[in-house]
């Protein structure tokens, strides 16, 4: 039996919050190349300064007239507010080419939107399934007080 499924069918007997925001960063959805939106239109040729995998700390601001390769899951640098899809570019060396436009917050989710701090996300009498186990350490939580569901055999009649 693996570790979460002594989880499965367990009874929650307190309330869970969140101990941080949601992304804790704004987000990328998409691997692909992240740039201010205002900056480009079709057509438009940048330079690419770099590459920000998910893990990484990103704490430089995002020239001007510059772009960075961007992969799912990665944070935003400051001052960047799109992301166009690798599939809608071009790379030509260290310059890429962009075929398409994209809006302001395009394949980014916002810092927070997720969930807030302090937001209850499960509450006691649910009973546990896999997804609730898997995202409690995300809620900053390892443990969680629970009990066994009873039987049908448990049940006694009065």
């Amino acid at each position: 039996m693996s570790v979460w499924e002594r989880w499965l069918g367990l009874v929650l007997m307190e309330e869970v919050k969140t101990d941080r925001e949601y992304p804790p960063f704004d987000r990328s959805t998409r691997v692909g190349y992240v740039w201010r939106a205002k900056e480009v239109a079709p057509g438009t040729k940048l330079k690419c300064v770099g590459e920000i995998k998910a893990g990484d700390t990103v704490s430089e601001p995002l020239a001007r007239a510059t772009c960075m390769q961007i992969m799912t899951g990665a944070a935003i640098p400051p001052g960047a507010d799109a992301i166009v899809m690798i599939e809608h570019t071009q790379r030509e060396g260290d310059l890429v080419r962009f075929e398409r436009a994209v809006q302001a917050g395009q394949n980014i989710v916002p810092r927070g939107s997720e969930a807030a701090v302090g937001q209850t996300l499960l509450r006691p009498g649910m009973r546990l399934g896999y997804a609730d186990w898997r995202w409690r350490r995300r809620w900053g939580r390892v443990e969680l007080e629970c009990a066994k569901r009873p039987s049908r055999g448990d049940l006694v009649d009065g």
